[in-house]
């Protein structure tokens, strides 16, 4: 009887002490956040700026919202729905240095119960490399220089075409070109620019037409150069002579060999009257002369070539 008695006492101690102890253990949802028991999850993945970009290289399977905005992921699951979600992000970002890029890829793993949703996130990959590895430094900062030559007294360069989206597009006083593009432009462009180079003696000559075609990206500019056209020019033989009544202040030009023909150069230069000048207007000086006075003396100038297109 006290073996029963005793017995009875103690499962009644031991229901007791389960009993105050599932009493005193914590709810097994009481360690989720208010948004874990709302089953939403937000991730500020970063802001992301010029070139650099953010996307969703792998939406979860379950999911009722996955949307990626203004750099800002925003996941919820189907409602009712329990167990293991994944998605993946993959950025790409600038380098300090201004020429490489991260490119970095992220799992995000929910887990659904419940209670709510607990999310674990973790860097799948990551790796830093330049995008543009065929450009240069001067096309990677979008300018492009070419020397188109040394040119003398007889010769010439100009733009015969001018491009459309420059900041930049001009010939300086030795030839050389350059071409920038408008800020933020990307993609084409194009520029003729036309050489004239003569024989020594001044009565043949080249023209030369080049075509210049710019591809602009992100990555930088590109240039390629082609020769349009080119021909084959001859040049007549004459003079520039003084008119005798206006003591050497006009001119006019008489063809070698030819009927006589006039053509006043507009713009004459001062220094034409007192120095040497090696060019005037769109013919060449290579030999002059000078009797100009008072006495009715003629100065006599001997040009090698007379262009068609002279003012």
């Amino acid at each position: 009887m006290r073996r029963i008695i005793l017995t009875v006492t103690l499962l009644a101690l031991f229901l007791s002490v389960g009993i105050l102890g599932c009493d005193d253990n914590e709810s097994p949802c009481e360690n989720y956040t208010e948004q874990e028991k709302a089953k939403s999850y937000e991730w500020a993945v970063g802001n992301f700026g010029k070139g650099e970009e953010c996307s969703i290289t792998k939406h979860p399977e379950h999911f009722k919202i996955s949307e990626l905005e203004n750099g800002i992921y925003n996941y919820e699951p189907l409602e009712d729905f329990e167990g293991t979600d994944t998605a993946e992000i993959t950025t790409l970002t600038n380098e300090e240095d201004g020429i490489n890029v991260c490119k970095a890829t992220y799992r995000l793993t929910f887990t659904v119960s419940v209670c709510g949703m607990k999310t674990k996130r973790e860097l799948l990959s990551k790796k830093i490399y330049d995008p543009c590895p065929d450009y240069t430094e001067e096309e990677k900062a979008k300018k492009y220089e070419w020397a188109v030559g040394e040119f003398g007294a007889r010769e010439s360069c100009k733009i015969l075409k001018q491009a459309e989206y420059f900041k930049i597009s001009e010939l300086d006083e030795n030839a050389n070109y350059t071409y920038e593009p408008e800020e933020d432009f990307l993609g084409s462009d194009t520029i003729e620019i036309e050489t004239e180079t003569s024989s020594e003696d001044g009565l043949t000559g080249h023209v030369t037409v080049y075509k210049i075609e710019f591809t602009i990206t992100e990555c930088g500019l590109k240039a390629k150069k082609t020769i349009k056209e080119t021909q084959d020019v001859k040049y007549k033989e004459g003079y520039i002579m003084a008119d005798f009544m206006d003591g050497c202040s006009q001119y006019v030009i008489d063809g070698k060999g030819d009927e006589e023909f006039h053509y006043p150069p507009k713009n004459l230069p001062d220094e034409f009257k007192t120095h040497k000048l090696k060019i005037l207007v769109n013919f060449t000086i290579t030999d002059e002369t000078k009797y100009c006075n008072w006495g009715g003396d003629v100065q006599l100038v001997v040009i090698n070539r007379i262009k068609k297109d002279i003012e």
